[in-house]
């Protein structure tokens, strides 16, 4: 059942509330964070403090309020950088993808800096986190993302894909039916599939593992990507992921909040029990499978589900024939890769991908 403040005349009232709470408890902390050993971490710098503080309010906000970004289905002010994936045959959706009440539909998908052609040298998808319930502008959020991996990683092309968020209708598989859309999209132009890079954040980061293991686990006959970059991926997804979360070291200085953990894991969640298989897609944490894709999988040591992705990324690195590169951002917090800017913390971002980029082209 959806929070009374997400309907009016209870939302506005609730809007302007939070607004006021909000402006007085980051003017205290403005003050508050001043002396370095009272900031979540003595190592964090003053404005790192203030923008996890920030974000964790307005985490809140948008889960109270249940607030969801519409995907963008049409070009609008990206144009002819816009292209609206209609999805492939069904023989590519078998097993886990194909129940009866969830169906893929068409995914749009911005290109950046212009549509890429089969001599494109490197294309990387990204699917963006936010608990599977946020969504963001493509036209703010993708530019962001490609400069930094064009920089880094040395990323010809990146193709921002809008995935369906996750509600009664559109819970998994939904998300890892529209990742395998695009990336089939783009294998369709002709680009060479070893010059293909998944890439995903947080819940991002999930979807990205979930279609990989897909691709690597389903008789589909397509082609497996270069490689897959997972940075901070949310791997432990229960329906109790807010009681649990605050349970781990780390919690309270990091940028996530108990209720939007909760909203997000019991929307991605079948309300049907699920089986072994979709559990190890939907809760990738104790379920690592043999991978022929390299996989980077980055974290931040301050954030509360380091422990969780260290162990995955050692579990995968077991797997026989598996090639892991774990990379620790020191003192960051959850999801540097989305939010970089709004933190201060491009360095570390730009540190992790060259890391990347030289542990995929060691293995070229």
């Amino acid at each position: 059942m959806a929070p009374i403040w997400s309907v009016q005349p209870f939302k506005t009232v609730y809007t302007t509330a939070f607004l006021i709470k909000t402006l007085i408890e980051l003017s205290l902390l403005s003050l508050y964070y001043i002396p370095k050993q009272l900031r979540p971490r003595p190592e964090w710098g003053y404005r790192l403090c203030l923008s996890t503080a920030a974000l964790r309010a307005f985490f809140q906000y948008f889960t109270a309020i249940r607030y969801q970004r519409p995907r963008q289905l049409e070009p609008g002010k990206t144009g002819e950088r816009f292209v609206l994936i209609e999805p492939p045959e069904a023989h590519l959706f078998p097993g886990v993808l194909s129940p009866e009440h969830v169906k893929p539909v068409p995914v749009g998908a911005v290109w950046f800096p212009a549509p890429a052609d089969k001599n494109a040298q490197k294309v990387v998808i990204q699917f963006s986190g936010g608990g599977f319930v946020l969504g963001w502008d493509p036209s703010d959020v993708g530019p962001r993302v490609a400069n930094i991996v064009a920089r880094n990683f040395k990323a010809t092309h990146t193709l921002y894909a809008q995935y369906r968020l996750a509600g009664p209708e559109t819970h998994f598989p939904a998300q890892v039916q529209d990742a395998l859309t695009a990336y089939n999209y783009v294998l369709s132009l002709g680009i060479s599939p070893e010059n293909v890079f998944l890439n995903g954040d947080s819940a991002g980061g999930n979807i990205v593992l979930g279609l990989l293991r897909y691709l690597e686990t389903a008789r589909t006959g397509l082609p497996l990507p270069g490689g897959a970059m997972l940075w901070s991926p949310w791997l432990d997804v229960t329906a109790d992921a807010g009681k649990k979360y605050k349970q781990l070291p780390n919690w309270q200085g990091d940028l996530l909040v108990s209720s939007v953990l909760d909203w997000g894991a019991n929307a991605y969640i079948p309300e049907r029990d699920l089986l072994l298989e979709a559990e190890a897609f939907v809760r990738p944490v104790g379920h690592p499978f043999r991978a022929k894709t390299p996989l980077f999988i980055q974290a931040g040591s301050s954030e509360a589900y380091y422990g969780a992705i260290e162990s995955f990324a050692s579990d995968m690195s077991e797997v026989e024939g598996n090639r892991v590169r774990f990379h620790t951002s020191e003192f960051a917090p959850h999801d540097i890769f989305l939010i970089h800017e709004v933190l201060g913390l491009k360095e570390p971002v730009e540190v992790a991908l060259r890391d990347a980029c030289n542990f995929f082209d060691q293995l070229a």
